[in-house]
């Protein structure tokens, strides 16, 4: 049996939290029933995948508004809504994106998003997690 597990913050977790878990569970993974499995188990423990999900977005600003500003409320934004996605729902949604951007208060307006160079839904495959990439905002 595969296990895959995250970290507390939705992400692929460091290998001494992989090797402690799988200590815990079934350390010799040979199902003599040595750890929390039952016997006739083997059980091997694995991190998460991690997927970036890249973002791209020109925007038009409110009088006084920064595009640094804009960026950090995206990246924040971004990085909550694919913590909820985790191990929850494989599709990442684009519309989720457009939401995001335009519930900034100082976005006006917004054209050109681009989520992983296109402006689809992306599936985001079983042991895989989606993470905020790169974000570009112009």
């Amino acid at each position: 049996m595969k296990v895959v597990i995250l970290d507390n913050d939705m992400r692929t977790p460091a290998f001494a939290i992989v090797s402690a878990v799988q200590k815990y569970i079934d350390p010799n993974q040979d199902g003599m029933g040595e750890g929390a499995a039952l016997i006739g188990v083997k059980v091997s423990i694995v991190g998460a995948s991690e997927v970036p999900i890249n973002v791209s977005v020109t925007v038009v600003l409110a009088a006084g508004a920064s595009i640094a500003q804009v960026k950090e409320q995206l990246e924040t934004g971004a990085k909550e809504y694919l913590k909820d996605l985790a191990f929850n729902d494989p599709l990442m949604r684009y519309t989720r994106i457009q939401s995001i951007i335009l519930g900034i208060p100082p976005v006006i307006d917004y054209s050109n998003l681009l989520v992983n160079g296109g402006t689809q839904n992306i599936q985001i495959p079983m042991d895989s997690v989606a993470v905020l990439g790169t974000v570009n905002v112009s």
